[in-house]
């Protein structure tokens, strides 16, 4: 079986060959460009040899961690099927534990071929260092074989991951994100001995950037990893060096986790093998994006066509584009002003909450005007409508505060602040949905028709909208009037815990304007139903 499937694998790659032209150029390109820099590890590996061993041995470490990381995270970011899928086998009686061991074997016919020789980096980085050569040359196979079960896994969650488009981004999205961690704390390792070692300080112009990468400590990352799964085979020779730790403990983490792999690789095939018979099968959704993440109830149609408008249409994407200048102004007029941080810090946060909060939501009767008569046609009611239309504008605040918060605290320099920031961005948004949910079924004015600009205007009599606007704005201010109070005296240091009464209040006040706000808004909707499609109709 071993010696066909042998001659099966090469013939898949010899079929590779009998692609579109371009993509055969391609894959010659990423191949050159991995032997190319396999050829430049190599040679950092011979020089690295000439430092001290604390810097070799972290160095090693991550690109270690590094390349057992990518041994993972590539496959399970860009594979998209297996080259011989283990089902293949379920009428041929072959155990599952067979399957997977010759799949795990048949990985080095192909790219995975140049696992080898990165597995053997260590030896040459530790050559001028007695003893730890050995270790490292000792470490090697079972890199080989970690790196193989990781790529075997990789692909088969890649795999799993090809029709499911969200995951998969995501996937992608971390995988980056871990991947350029990775090399900058290996910038952070070898830039600063760079820049000393470099003749007449040619590198000096990075020296700022180098100052930064000291200040995180990278050094103490490095040495956690020769402890740790991800990196515990290519860092026994540290362990052995510093005398941090033992390198047959390190060797044993390691061969740990290549038993957990190779028992998560085993549960991939055997359940793969599965009979047909025994997989459940469910429906296929007939509901399509958004209305089969939401709720089968009239708020969550509502609500799924809303976000379809706020991803698709240009009037609600401006407001995204707007969103990320407004702190860079704000910080940048503050900065000439001589605002001090510990007051200005709190404004960028709230002034974005409550642009996104205030902006569409006081006319979104308006701005979803199409939608207005099917939902009077199915006879929504208004408690229903004003539910739906909130949910995206919730949604991306509470990402919003999640994600300012801890930068404001940061910025503001006491994390005492933590609560009243909190407390002003949660009565900001819950305040700006309910008066906006109010005012937009009653005084609804004309708008920009949906896919059209979002700075262009109709043409229409009547009024413009600035007095709405303009109300809506202040009173969404004033909802949160009582935790900025409880904020400027908490700054001007009056005693007290003013910064828990600015949460509470914010909260308090900001959930009952937004139910009051709710129910006003509603009960308009149904009694004005006529006169808001007429208006539709008009505008």
């Amino acid at each position: 079986m071993v010696a066909e499937l042998l001659r099966l694998k090469g013939r898949l790659l010899r079929n590779g060959f009998r692609r579109p032209r371009a993509r055969i150029v391609g894959s010659a390109v990423l191949l050159l460009v991995a032997l190319v820099g396999i050829a430049a590890l190599y040679v950092v590996a011979g020089r690295v040899t000439a430092l001290d061993g604390d810097i070799v041995g972290r160095v090693v470490t991550v690109v270690g961690a590094e390349v057992t990381l990518g041994a993972l995270l590539i496959p399970a970011m860009f594979s998209r099927s297996q080259l011989i899928e283990p089902r293949a086998f379920l009428g041929y009686r072959f155990h599952s534990g067979t399957v997977a061991a010759t799949i795990l074997l048949l990985t080095l016919v192909g790219p995975a071929l140049l696992l080898i020789p990165v597995v053997l980096l260590p030896v040459v980085a530790w050559r001028g260092f007695p003893g730890m050569s050995s270790i490292a040359l000792a470490a090697a196979p079972l890199l080989l074989i970690q790196s193989l079960l990781l790529v075997r896994v990789g692909v088969a969650v890649g795999a799993w991951l090809a029709p499911h488009r969200g995951l998969r981004s995501w996937m992608r999205l971390f995988g980056i994100l871990v991947l350029l961690g990775g090399l900058l704390t290996l910038a952070g390792l070898v830039l600063p001995r760079a820049v000393l070692l470099a003749p007449e300080r040619s590198l000096a112009v990075i020296s700022p950037f180098v100052r930064f990468l000291n200040s995180i400590h990278l050094g103490a990352i490095a040495d956690s990893l020769a402890g740790s799964p991800v990196a515990s085979l290519w860092g026994a020779p540290q362990l052995a060096y510093t005398g941090t730790g033992r390198p047959d403990t390190a060797v044993l983490i390691g061969a740990a986790s290549i038993l957990v792999l190779a028992l998560l690789w085993w549960a991939i095939v055997a359940g793969s093998l599965r009979p047909t018979r025994r997989l459940r099968l469910d429906r296929a959704a007939r509901v399509p994006g958004w209305f089969r993440r939401m709720p089968a109830t009239p708020a969550g149609a509502v609500a799924a066509r809303s976000f379809i408008y706020w991803i698709r249409d240009p009037r609600y994407r401006a407001v995204f584009g707007v969103l990320p200048v407004l702190p860079a102004l704000t910080v940048l007029a503050f900065y000439i002003g001589g605002v001090p941080e510990s007051i200005g810090a709190f404004v960028p946060l709230a002034l974005v909450v409550l642009v996104l909060a205030w902006s569409t939501i006081h006319n979104d009767v308006a701005y979803d005007s199409t939608a207005i008569w099917a939902h009077l046609a199915a006879q929504t009611r208004g408690i229903h409508d004003r539910l739906g239309r909130i949910w995206p504008v919730l949604a991306a605040g509470a990402v919003l505060i999640a994600i300012g918060t801890p930068i404001t605290v940061w910025a503001q320099g006491d994390p005492a602040s933590l609560p009243a920031v909190l407390g002003i961005n949660i009565a900001l948004l819950l305040g700006g949905l309910g008066v906006g949910s109010a005012l937009s079924s009653r005084y609804p004015y004309p708008a920009p028709r949906p896919g059209e600009g979002a700075f262009s205007y109709p043409q229409a009599s009547g009024s413009t909208g600035g007095g709405v606007q303009g109300a809506s704005f202040v009173l969404t201010i004033l909802v949160a009037a009582p935790p900025i109070a409880a904020t400027t005296l908490w700054l001007m240091g009056y005693p007290g815990p003013l910064t828990w009464i600015a949460l509470g209040s914010g909260v308090v006040v900001g959930l009952l304007v937004l139910v009051l706000g709710v129910r006003s808004g509603a009960s308009a909707f149904d009694r004005r139903g006529p006169e808001l499609l007429a208006f539709t109709m008009q505008n």
